[in-house]
């Protein structure tokens, strides 16, 4: 009986350390759960709202910095994309929302951009802007808006480089910036 005892003792000593080992090399989720749940339920609301409202990305990106931004709001948003300088002639009428990124050079607006907004009329569009980098966003913002006529301006999303390293920070915080600037047309 004794030697019995041993051996059990011995299978429960090594089914232990098996289960330590196992948890020690299981890789481990930082996301807390209730975060999880939290951006879940924001890309549900995502899908349902999206339904009934056109979306325009209109952006200006030479360097090629927003095409992982872009794609994120592509997966959670239907919209139609509009790369200034790439693309053709572009009519406004149909959107209802307007999100128009742009990577900041010095502070400054580019050129591009600038001449770009210039030949359109936002006239009673939600326009919002996201962009990367820049020291003052408040004053790009400002300047920014200077070009976008007789929109109804809504709140911004800027990304820097610690940021972006983060996709899953990115995620959350792309998911908490288009639920505030998207309202559904039948609201």
């Amino acid at each position: 009986m004794h030697l019995k005892r041993g051996v059990i003792m011995k299978k429960i000593i090594n089914l232990f350390i098996s289960l330590m080992i196992l948890t020690a090399c299981r890789t481990i989720d930082p996301t807390p759960p209730a975060a999880i749940k939290q951006i879940k339920q924001t890309n549900i609301f995502l899908e349902k709202i999206n339904e009934n409202k056109q979306i325009l990305v209109l952006y200006y990106d030479p360097y090629d910095l927003l095409d992982e931004i872009n794609a994120m709001i592509q997966k959670k948003l239907l919209v139609d994309l509009y790369e200034i300088g790439v693309n053709d002639s572009l009519s406004l009428e149909k959107y209802d929302l307007i999100l128009i990124g742009s990577v900041i050079q010095n502070n400054q607006i580019s050129i591009e951009l600038k001449n770009f907004l210039s030949e359109y009329d936002f006239n009673g569009k939600d326009v919002s802007f996201y962009w990367f980098e820049g020291d003052d966003y408040e004053e790009y913002e400002k300047n920014i808006c200077e070009y976008v006529k007789n929109a109804n301006i809504l709140s911004s999303f800027v990304l820097n480089n610690n940021e972006v390293s983060k996709p899953e920070l990115v995620d959350s915080l792309l998911d908490g910036w288009l639920t505030s600037v998207y309202t559904p047309v039948n609201q």
